[in-house]
């Protein structure tokens, strides 16, 4: 188990729980929550956006 706001870390987990205030608001795999298009595909849609603009630097 880890935890991590870097979601391209955890797309080959296999289970992903988002939270919010501890509250677990989605939970599945990266291909299934991508479909549902909730809070987990927000956050990595922006994700993705923020490395190609060159906003979040690649460890």
């Amino acid at each position: 188990m880890f935890v991590t706001h870097r979601l391209s870390n955890i797309g080959s987990s296999d289970q992903i729980i988002v939270l919010n205030k501890d509250v677990v608001i989605e939970q599945g795999v990266h291909k299934d929550l991508i479909k549902r298009d909730g809070k987990y595909k927000k956050l990595f849609d922006t994700q993705v956006s923020l490395y190609k603009k060159g906003g979040i630097e690649e460890c």
